[in-house]
């Protein structure tokens, strides 16, 4: 049987890694040579390899660690180009990821496996004990007991006296009664029946042995011991997917824009990026800060309005300070505010600024991404030194005039 698929955002482990873009869209790692055949062909008899859908080489660039994108003639040609400069390698974060998810498969495919085994009966349990208490020093006494009532089957006495504990006894008394002492042998034999009946009491510690056993020992309890809590989980993106107080440390890092719309009109590029920062100073409750960049449109500086503490779920109130790069425009009011939310699993985050872009709301959908990509290059201290730079520039420009030249920043809308 095969164990269930390990998921870590659009990664996906099941005896091979995957890049899972849903819908039935899974691929697995194309080697070089093989990108090379299709992207690359040779001019020779042979036929050149089918070329493939664009979500193939989207996955491709997922598993290479290269900036995503749909277009696939974008993902083309970024393929081509590292190909060309030999700058196609699999990223160690990426290999990491892997081994990880392969041990987790591993482990969960021993799970199953144990599971599926068939266990042992009570009854046997029983069996096994009943077979120590016989093999003990009682039930070898008892089988010597046996021994002498056969062996006393020619004398001609009452039951009590067939049950004499011992041979050697009852043979000397054989040799040495007299008739007129008949009486002192019954007497004697009188108490051995009673040890007799009194031996099942003496095996009743072995039902305590089995309350002992089932309480330390059995098979139910070692198999919830052995299953860890699963780690990574996919969850519906809405949906508040951790406590802050437990996984907020796991959101910081560099994200690649899929989509970023104002108006129903998408406005991305390939190189869109937001990066997220915690300022740890107070690790009990940390602050989060963020850049969003839309090159040759908006560039919109956030950060969390509210501590970790106060967070709903895993959806963050923000303030934001943003520059319109089309209009060298700065927006900077008390009611810029928006939020952002994380789904940690699929390693996902959105967000929704309002009023951001022209007067209307902005809302993004990023994915996590390799480090090097995107912004990952974006430290804490250098996203607070644009927040305060943008107030700066703003204030500088309120006080500067001039009758040719405006201020080179305004407040926004």
């Amino acid at each position: 049987m095969s164990a269930a698929e390990i998921r870590r955002g659009d990664f996906v482990y099941r005896d091979t890694l995957f890049i899972d873009l849903g819908q039935a869209k899974r691929h697995a790692r194309a080697s070089e040579s093989e990108l090379r055949r299709l992207l690359l062909p040779k001019r020779s008899s042979a036929p050149a390899d089918k070329d493939q859908v664009a979500h193939y080489y989207e996955a491709q660039l997922l598993h290479y660690g290269l900036p995503r994108t749909k277009d696939k003639n974008l993902a083309k040609v970024r393929l081509t180009q590292a190909l060309n400069m030999g700058s196609l390698k699999l990223p160690a974060w990426v290999s990491q990821t892997e081994k990880d998810m392969r041990k987790e498969w591993l482990a969960a495919l021993k799970r199953d496996s144990k599971a599926s085994e068939p266990k042992p009966a009570a009854g046997r349990k029983r069996k096994a004990d009943e077979h120590d208490e016989k093999s003990s020093p009682i039930g070898a006494a008892r089988k010597v007991k046996v021994t002498v009532e056969v062996d006393l089957n020619d004398v001609e006495q009452s039951p009590a006296t067939k049950a004499r504990p011992k041979a050697k006894a009852t043979s000397a008394n054989a040799r040495t009664s007299t008739p007129g002492k008949p009486s002192t042998t019954p007497s004697r034999s009188a108490t051995s029946p009673v040890k007799t009946q009194a031996s099942p009491k003496r095996y009743n510690p072995a039902d305590y042995h089995l309350a002992s056993y089932s309480d330390h020992g059995s098979d139910s309890d070692n198999d919830s011991n052995d299953v860890p809590p699963p780690a990574y989980e996919s969850h519906d993106f809405g949906a508040p997917t951790f406590p802050p107080s437990r996984n907020v440390s796991q959101i910081s890092g560099a994200y690649s824009v899929n989509t970023a719309s104002a108006a129903y009109e998408d406005c991305t590029t390939a190189d869109s990026f937001v990066t997220i920062r915690l300022d740890k100073s107070d690790p009990s409750s940390p602050t989060l800060w963020g850049i969003l960049s839309l090159p040759g449109k908006l560039r919109c500086v956030f950060m969390s309005e509210e501590p970790a503490s106060a967070w709903n779920g895993s959806q963050a109130s923000v303030l934001w300070r943003a520059e319109d790069l089309e209009t060298a425009e700065a927006m900077f009011r008390r009611d810029c505010r928006g939020w952002v939310e994380f789904d940690v699993g699929r390693g996902e985050m959105g967000a929704m600024f309002w009023g951001a872009l022209d007067g209307q709301d902005l809302s993004v959908r990023a994915g996590l991404t390799a480090r090097g990509y995107h912004g990952g290059s974006w430290t804490l201290q250098g996203i607070r030194d644009e927040w305060g730079a943008m107030r700066g520039g703003l204030m500088a420009a309120v006080r500067v005039s001039s009758p040719n030249v405006g201020p080179a920043l305004c407040l926004g809308h």
